[in-house]
């Protein structure tokens, strides 16, 4: 009965272990997101910093826990869409989406940020913005959004990053921030006219690549602008 106990013990040690491990990579690509919006530079750290964290948990995993350790052959894609439509005398829309896909030796990292904006003023004064964004085949995936809304116009924003482990198969944790929603009476000034704007930078990183977007934009004198982003990344 003793012995029972204090492997019982044991192993709940590792376990925890492995849970400061796991935790401690997830902080360590929170960092990764703000340096990201820093520099190119500083990215790069980050990413190294990433690396050196994630050979400590493979490490452990592999030595004190075997029984968790196994290759995981589905790789994570990277998806995300963002639209924004308004209809009025002078309009605005603008779409932007920036995504990464990054695989790396023990894991692969996706990270992208959606803005959807909309704005109209005379007439109808009708606008609309979404954004998503998803992370199939991902061990862990942490999701923010974020809206704004005046008396004429919209705003959205959402942010997602995502992790996938090639020697765990966990079963898939999605970990979204309650939506933070800001609604008030304040009014947008437009310049006159029709303007549809889209922003666009993407990055895949690893042995196979592949990039496919569709973007759309429409803008219609006195009557409205529209626009739209759709992206999908893989990394094999």
């Amino acid at each position: 009965m003793l012995k029972f106990r204090i492997r019982k013990r044991y192993c709940g040690i590792k376990f925890m272990r492995f849970l400061n491990l796991l935790s401690s990579y997830n902080n360590s690509a929170k960092l990764l997101l703000k340096a990201g919006s820093k520099s190119p530079d500083a990215f790069e750290r980050a990413l190294d910093q990433l690396d050196r964290v994630a050979d400590r948990l493979h490490d452990f995993v592999e030595k004190r826990m075997p029984h968790l350790y196994k290759e995981d052959t589905t790789p994570m894609s990277l998806q995300a869409e963002v639209a924004s439509d308004s209809i009025g005398t002078h309009t605005l829309a603008y779409s932007s989406l920036s995504a990464s896909l990054i695989q790396r030796e023990h894991y692969s990292i996706a990270l992208a940020k959606a803005v959807s904006v909309a704005a109209a003023e005379g007439d109808a004064e009708v606008t609309s913005v979404s954004t998503f964004t998803q992370a199939p085949g991902a061990d862990i995936t942490f999701t923010k959004v974020r809206t704004f809304s005046g008396e004429n116009f919209e705003a959205a924003a959402e942010i997602v990053f995502a992790l996938d482990f090639d020697f765990l198969e966990l079963p898939g944790l999605d970990v979204l921030r309650a939506p933070n929603r800001i609604a008030n009476n304040l009014r947008a000034d437009i310049d006159d006219g029709n303007v549809a704007t889209v922003n666009l930078d993407l990055e895949a990183r690893g042995d196979n690549t592949s990039i496919t977007t569709d973007i759309d934009t429409l803008a219609i004198s006195d009557i409205l602008s529209s626009t739209s982003i759709s992206a999908d990344l893989y990394v094999t």
